[in-house]
């Protein structure tokens, strides 16, 4: 099947951007003359020479930064964590590289990369001196593709709190409530961190008729006194969740040296309605009816979860390079139930022979018992890069990356509906390189071109399932005059389908609100999710053109603009809008009665033989 997909992802998008300068207690030092810049002879009856250091911790990269964040600026946003302030920069944080958006930002602690973000995402912003964020051409200085942009969140030196925070929530028109309970400790003293972090919360059930949603032709029951439908069909699931995390971190600020450890649990339980059992009702005569019973059983659907986390990460000096190593593993059991329908042939034969009249008394309980789909998700990534500038050109000095990685993850999953377990065992094996080669700068040589930079990369990575996919890169950066930053990048990659599109097992959900465009009504039917083990790997080529300018006239204000250009062949994607052409084109997905009503659908992932985007 061939779909085109034409979206408008980055085309001439325009931002203004605050920008902070960093909050230092020595002077900054020019922004027309850079730290590596030849010192200037002292005049002492001519001029007055200004000297300070970089906030240390932060980068130093050829790219100017998309945003800048200051203590005041950091204030203003108003979040009360680290992960809110993330949420809320979320425009700038994302990138729109790669087919469907890039991966999620690459976050930095003080300038080195971390195990996970769950290090500081508990974190008060009020522990943050800076939060920089960078283009995804700077990602490829911490060993990856540059398909996502970079977040350094530069912390204080010391810095102590505890914190307890309580909230409540709910609609003016009642139904439900949400409730959090959450306290912080966070101690950083010189490097060495300490934090604490332990939340709960709880969103209890709203349904249909609690909010008056108008229930579908054919649901409704015809007799009075039957219980109504849309109490027992949710729009909001009864749900509660638990999470505590631990983090220590160990710095050697005269070395470089740090050590950092995590480890997280959480669990999480939800109980959603599927509505009730129903049954057609024919008389001897040719009557209907149409029952619903069970009120005491509702159609149930009950899901738990238990997540538990570790990881670490290791930076040191050796020589001329930064050795940074990290790793990560997490550990998911999840549990479904799913009531089954009960069986109502007793009933119909009941009414036909006439022992029980369109009108009776039906069950009040209908229990069938329920089906069980259980899953296990072991994953372990880890990843060492070496980071360096071995050579000097004279343009300035040549920076390397080199990295390595091995990652390894397991889906072992099982319904009882299919009796037949499946597992998906995933081993990847990666390596890269990135060289970025100065061509010239504006002190040095060839000044009058301003400063420009070559970075080229190339990588490749073996899959136990799915053989090598390789990928390179090449871009260039510059910058012709003060403040300003053009670039350009072009990517080709190939992406295998995660283990989750591939082997997430197959779900079976009752009486979802479905819209038929063939036949343009809505319908309850039962939509099958999970994943499809016969996808394939993707072809991705990526075209980036951005420009950086720091306003002149306006302080503290940034301009960009971005055109990005993807191309993509046998693309992995969710299943479509069900339209005719996309039923006619993949009929095996899509059941129907003998009246063409639609009964189910199945929504599991699907291959587009190409997409486009600009």
């Amino acid at each position: 099947m061939s779909i085109k997909n034409t979206a408008l992802l980055g085309s001439c998008l325009f931002a203004i951007c605050p920008i902070a300068a960093a909050a230092q207690q020595t002077p900054v030092i020019a922004q027309s003359q850079p730290e590596t810049a030849p010192t200037q002879e002292y005049d002492p009856d001519n001029g007055i020479v200004v000297t300070g250091a970089r906030l240390r911790g932060q980068l130093d990269v050829e790219q100017a930064p998309v945003l800048e964040l200051n203590e005041e600026d950091i204030q203003a946003v108003g979040a009360t964590s680290v992960a809110d302030l993330i949420a809320a920069i979320a425009p700038q944080t994302g990138s729109s590289r790669g087919r469907g958006g890039g991966s999620p930002p690459v976050f930095l602690v003080n300038g080195i990369r971390i195990s996970s973000f769950r290090e500081l995402r508990s974190y008060p912003p009020e522990a943050v001196a800076k939060v920089e964020v960078l283009p995804e051409e700077v990602a490829q200085r911490f060993g990856y593709p540059p398909d996502r942009r970079v977040v350094n969140m530069i912390l204080k030196d010391d810095y102590s709190s505890r914190e307890v925070e309580l909230e409540f929530e709910g609609p003016d028109r009642d139904g439900y409530f949400y409730n959090e309970q959450e306290f912080t400790l966070l101690q950083i003293d010189n490097g060495a961190r300490l934090n604490v972090n332990l939340e709960a919360n709880d969103t209890s059930l709203l349904t249909e008729a609690e909010r008056g949603v108008v229930q579908e032709p054919g649901s409704i029951p015809s007799v009075a006194g039957d219980p109504d439908p849309a109490l027992y069909r949710s729009l909001i699931a009864d749900s509660r969740e638990l999470q505590a995390t631990a983090n220590w971190a160990k710095a050697d600020i005269e070395s470089g040296s740090s050590f950092t450890l995590n480890g997280t649990y959480e669990r999480s339980d939800s109980r959603s309605l599927s509505g009730l059992n129903s049954v057609l009702l024919t008389d001897a005569q040719g009557n209907t009816a149409l029952r619903t019973f069970g009120a005491s059983t509702p159609l149930e659907r009950r899901t738990s979860s238990d997540s538990y986390s570790l990881g670490g990460s290791m930076n040191r000096r050796l020589g001329l390079f930064d050795l940074t190593t990290t790793g990560d593993a997490t550990l998911v059991d999840s549990e479904t139930q799913i009531d089954r329908r009960a069986d109502t042939q007793d009933l119909r034969t009941a009414a036909l022979a006439g022992t029980l009249a369109l009108d009776g008394d039906l069950p009040t309980s209908a229990d069938a018992g329920y089906d069980l789909a259980t899953s296990q998700t072991i994953s372990a990534t880890s990843k060492a890069t070496l980071v360096g500038t071995p050579l000097t050109l004279p343009a300035g000095d040549v920076s390397t990356t080199f990295d390595v990685g091995l990652d390894w993850k397991r889906i072992e999953s099982e319904d009882t509906r299919t009796a037949l377990p499946a597992q998906f065992t995933r081993r990847r094996l990666s390596a890269g390189a990135n060289v970025t080669i100065p061509i010239a700068k504006s002190y040095a040589a060839w000044g009058a071109v301003g400063d420009l930079s070559l970075n080229l990369g190339a990588g490749v990575e073996d899959l136990s399932d799915f053989g090598a996919l390789e990928n390179w890169s090449a871009g260039l950066t510059w910058s012709p005059a003060e403040a300003l930053t053009i670039s350009a990048t072009h990517i080709v990659s190939k992406v295998a389908p995660s283990l989750t599109e591939l082997g997430s097992p197959r779900i079976e959900n009752l009486n979802v609100s479905v819209y038929d465009f063939v036949n343009g009504e809505t319908v309850l039917a039962t939509v099958i999710s999970g994943g499809n083990a016969n996808l394939v790997a993707e072809t991705q080529r990526d075209w980036k053109f951005s420009a950086n300018w720091e306003l002149p006239f306006w302080e503290n204000t940034r301009l960009s603009a971005e055109y990005i250009r993807n191309r993509s062949r046998n693309v992995t994607s969710s299943f479509p809008v069900l339209t005719a052409e996309v039923e006619a084109a993949f009929p095996d997905r899509v059941v129907r009665d003998t009246s063409g009503q639609l009964v189910s659908i199945d929504r599991r992932p699907v291959t587009f033989a190409r997409t486009r985007a600009d």
